[in-house]
């Protein structure tokens, strides 16, 4: 299941598989935000995130959003 909603403005849900960490990073590979997987989905406030491309990362998924 990917992140959703993608584009995000304020929050996105990351499927966490396991209830597995999250891992946020920027485009340039940069480590921006991690999260305990305490459910098998993730909700994470990305309104103080800059607009961009993020990839997010747990053991076995991952993927791409976009913040607006």
């Amino acid at each position: 299941m990917p992140a959703y909603p993608n584009p995000a403005i304020s929050e996105i849900n990351i499927p966490s598989p396991n209830s597995q960490d999250v891992k946020i990073y920027d485009m340039n590979g940069r480590l921006v935000d991690t999260h305990n997987g305490n459910e098998e989905v993730v909700n994470v406030n990305v309104s103080g995130y800059p607009s961009g491309n993020y990839i997010y990362q747990t053991q076995g998924n991952s993927g791409v959003f976009i913040k607006q």
